[in-house]
């Protein structure tokens, strides 16, 4: 599978947060970026310590899976107008 991630901000690899097994992620850069890359045990235990900042981490998750699940919607949606089109 291949995702675009092309705006200032996209985060992949957050499954590994979510899951307690190791979530291996590949990403190729097309040009020129900067990548931070998190540590999910540590920020699991950043966690644990404070539930207020794990509250919000998983807020902003939410909206990343929600945001990607309408994209996601929106695609499925476009490709059956095609085909619908294309029926005799």
């Amino acid at each position: 599978m291949t995702s675009s991630l092309t705006r200032k901000g996209d985060v992949f690899g957050t499954a590994s947060l979510m899951t307690s097994f190791q979530y291996n992620v590949t990403a190729k850069c097309l040009e020129k970026t900067r990548v931070l890359a998190i540590d999910a045990d540590a920020l699991k235990g950043l966690i644990e310590e404070d539930p207020k900042l794990g509250l919000e981490i998983m807020r902003q998750l939410a909206q990343i899976y929600f945001s990607r699940l309408n994209e996601t919607r929106e695609g499925v949606t476009n490709l059956f107008r095609v085909f619908r089109l294309q029926r005799p």
